[in-house]
């Protein structure tokens, strides 16, 4: 039966055109959030980017009273696009409808095309008087099983207590648009308990008041003192990703484990002053000191299958208190205050400056943001009790075509923290300082994105300083009919600290990666994707590396109700080291991007069939095949041969 799967995918795939014909990509909005998402996910599955993005979508923003602040919380646009609709907006009035943002001088139609869907032109009075006509719920449910058919070494030894499948459920409720409920619950595979797992939130949200009470994330300035569990990162768009968008508190409906804040929250809005009051107290995993009166480790992979990692399950109690204080003297100016207190029970051990160090940590941090004409400014200064961390960005729209950002960080080596996810070569905020500039191009011939971002580690090591560099350039074009090209290189250079005669040297690691892509459209219902991607690696006087793959995937619209994807993978790589990430589509809120190496095959296909306008099925299936390998994977996910496969099921069903 696979060996027909896989004649079949290679025939549907083997026959590329040499000209393109077609109609109006219909899928471009899907096109997009894909790209966005791919640009900030790194080897993982269920990514809260996804709810992000679905959280945007579930409550447009009301295109008619927003400013500038409040539509940069939408990750596609810029500063000056944002300018640009609203300045649509004071020339001719309000927006009666999306479809007006086709008019807006100044964003493309494509662009304008995909925005629509974070829009809305009701105000709040509207969806009210709108509810009144109509039933006042809003139910959605979605629920997921995902299970290996290969059986893990865990498994067969029975270290994994409980069984393979992976599950998934998640109910959201909206009544008159101003009282919203969720209730989540998640087993991954191995975990014995269906609610190992478990997240909760009751919102109120009229006018200027929102309260939350159970789950929440908080949002503040650039995310160096406070932020959630995800981020955009460096990637096609050089200009969006430096400016972090604050949300404030946000209701929370990830799986993510140990990273959000449980207890009551509220938005209220007095004037020009906007206050966010914030409490939490949650338990979290880590491992503890013999005696259990000191931590040893936090655990954020919130796995319970092992006897040792049930051990660490909620060994650590943490309680958050804090106040946000945001203040708008004038349109174009927003000034912010953070003020939290994290308390943590057993206390950190004293490991070095670099390390917390006790049981509580205060942190302060300023925010701002401001444009004039076509500059927009934005920045923080974070305090955490030992050390200042700051980043200050300038962006400036040369002309219509032309945007140029660049910015700069300082996060010193013992400014260290627990809930930050601000801009960077890494993620934890923490020792790094950094000069990024990025510039923006819609030429004649297509749109052209650069940046080049040169940071160093001040105190990786006892022993030197590291430092790197990093540009990309990459091309985009349409001026093929119903056809995208998308051309990419980048270039990434870093000292890394290799060991030679038992001596400790600094060497040059260089990472050249090159993508060429092209989509396509055969006709209305039918797209196809053919992507190849080479890497280059050298590590000085250590190892010279190569890596290739290269797919091609079909999306086939059958009719409006059945939707069928598929995709065939090669791949060849020296090593894990030149390893190379491919994005795939998975179930709706799923983010896979597998890291591939060595040699082998991967292949996929999803069917998403709507049973009623109202219920919606979709199943994944998918294989990994390493023809030289006797087995996969490692430790308690070893699997004893060469294919490891997967298979995915998905109910959603809204009312």
């Amino acid at each position: 039966m696979n060996n027909l799967f896989k004649i079949i995918f290679l025939l549907l795939f083997g026959i590329i055109p040499n000209f393109v014909l077609g109609q109006v990509d219909t899928t471009f909005v899907n096109d997009q959030i894909e790209i966005l998402l791919e640009e900030s996910s790194i080897d993982v599955d269920d990514s809260q980017l996804y709810d992000l993005i679905e959280q945007l979508k579930d409550n447009p923003i009301d295109i008619n009273s927003a400013g500038v602040n409040e539509i940069l919380q939408i990750p596609f646009l810029d500063f000056k696009e944002a300018q640009a609709i609203i300045n649509h907006r004071e020339k001719y009035g309000r927006y009666f409808s999306t479809n007006e943002l086709n008019a807006v001088k100044g964003i493309p139609t494509a662009k304008s095309n995909l925005i629509k869907v974070f829009f809305t032109t009701q105000s709040q009075q509207d969806k009210e008087i709108a509810t009144g006509l109509k039933l006042p719920v809003e139910i959605e449910f979605r629920s997921r099983a995902i299970s290996d058919l290969q059986e893990r070494e865990g498994f067969k030894d029975g270290s994994y207590l409980g069984s393979r499948i992976k599950t998934y459920n998640r109910l959201k409720l909206n009544y008159g648009n101003n009282i919203y409920a969720g209730v989540l619950f998640e087993k991954d595979a191995g975990e014995e308990s269906f609610t190992d797992f478990y997240s909760f939130h009751l919102q109120y949200w009229k006018g200027n008041y929102k309260i939350i009470g159970g789950d929440y994330l908080v949002e503040f300035g650039q995310g160096l003192a406070m932020w959630g569990p995800y981020g955009f990162s460096k990637g096609a768009n050089s200009i969006t990703p430096v400016n972090k968008k604050a949300r404030g508190i946000i209701a929370y409906t990830s799986s993510d484990e140990n990273q959000f804040f449980r207890g009551a929250a509220a938005q209220m809005q007095f004037g020009k002053f906007k206050v966010i009051p914030f409490v939490s107290f949650t338990s979290i995993d880590g491992s503890l000191s013999e005696n259990g009166n000191q931590i040893s480790s936090i655990k954020i992979d919130g796995l319970h299958r092992t006897d040792s990692e049930i051990r660490n399950k909620n060994n650590i109690d943490k309680q958050v208190l804090g106040t946000i204080i945001n203040y708008l003297p004038i349109n174009n100016l927003n000034l912010g205050l953070l003020f939290y207190n994290t308390n943590f029970t057993p206390p950190h051990p004293n490991k070095g400056v670099i390390f917390p160090h006790g049981e509580n940590f205060n942190f302060y941090s300023f925010s701002y943001s401001t444009f004039y004409k076509n500059i927009f400014v934005s920045g923080e200064i974070a305090y955490n009790d030992v050390s200042v961390a700051s980043i200050n960005s300038v962006n400036i729209s040369l002309t219509d075509k032309i945007s140029f950002v660049t910015s700069i960080r300082s996060y010193p080596f013992n400014f260290y923290n627990f809930h930050s996810n601000g801009f960077g070569e890494r993620s934890n905020t923490q020792n790094e300082f950094g000069v990024y500039a990025g510039l923006r191009w819609r030429s004649d011939w297509g749109l052209f994105n650069f940046y080049f971002d040169q940071f160093k580690f001040p105190n990786e090591t006892n022993t030197f300083q590291l430092s790197g560099n990093e540009f990309q350039i990459n091309y985009e074009s349409r001026t093929l009919n119903k056809t995208r090209l998308n051309l990419r290189f980048q270039n990434e250079t870093k000292e890394s600290e290799e060991s030679f005669n038992f001596n400790k040297q600094i060497v040059d690691q260089v990472r050249n990666k090159f993508r060429s892509e092209l989509v396509y459209n055969l006709s209305k219902s039918i797209r196809l994707k053919t992507r190849a991607e080479f890497v280059w690696l050298e590590i000085e006087n250590l190892k010279n590396e190569t890596g290739f793959l290269t797919f091609q995937d079909i999306r086939y619209s059958i009719s409006d109700k059945f939707r069928f994807y598929g995709r065939v993978v090669f791949f060849k790589t020296d090593s894990f080291d030149s390893r190379i990430y491919e994005f795939e589509n998975d179930l709706t809120g799923v983010i896979t991007n597998p890291a591939l190496f060595g040699e082998g095959m991967r292949w996929y296909f999803v069917i998403n069939y709507s049973v009623l306008p109202n219920l919606k099925l979709s199943l994944k299936y998918a294989e990994l095949i390493k023809p030289d390998e006797g087995t996969l994977s490692s430790g308690n996910n070893e699997i004893n041969g060469n294919l490891d496969n997967r298979i995915s099921l998905q109910l959603d069903f809204e009312y």
